[in-house]
């Protein structure tokens, strides 16, 4: 789910890298089953994940900043009352569960905001 959040920030959010999935999947020794590729919902991520991205989506205006050096500003994560009342303007209900990957996919995103650049 971090991923997902880096993605976010890069502009990537156009599919996983079948290359990538197939290295994870050795390294854990996961066999694939066939046509596996083809199973993968929008954006390249699985169902299971949805909720918390679009979600996440619903949101992501919603950052806290701070001044960090010469005209740059350090992001400090999501506003989470804003989120709160985003998600409830949304209509979007938030289990524990789905909390907690948008909180990886905000992980995420602040590690690609806060890179040197």
């Amino acid at each position: 789910m971090t991923a997902a959040g880096a993605a976010w920030v890069r502009g990537e959010l156009d599919g996983a890298a079948p290359q990538e999935a197939e290295e994870d999947a050795a390294l854990w020794g996961i066999e694939l089953p066939e046509g596996w590729n083809d199973r993968q919902l929008d954006e390249g991520i699985w169902q299971e994940h949805l909720p918390a991205l679009l979600a996440f989506l619903a949101v992501s205006g919603q950052w806290r900043t701070r001044p960090h050096g010469m005209g740059d500003i350090r992001w400090i994560g999501l506003d989470y009352g804003a989120v709160r009342d985003g998600l409830d303007l949304a209509g979007i209900t938030v289990t524990p569960d789905v909390w907690a990957d948008l909180r990886l996919i905000e992980a995420g995103a602040l590690d690609e905001l806060n890179k040197e650049r």
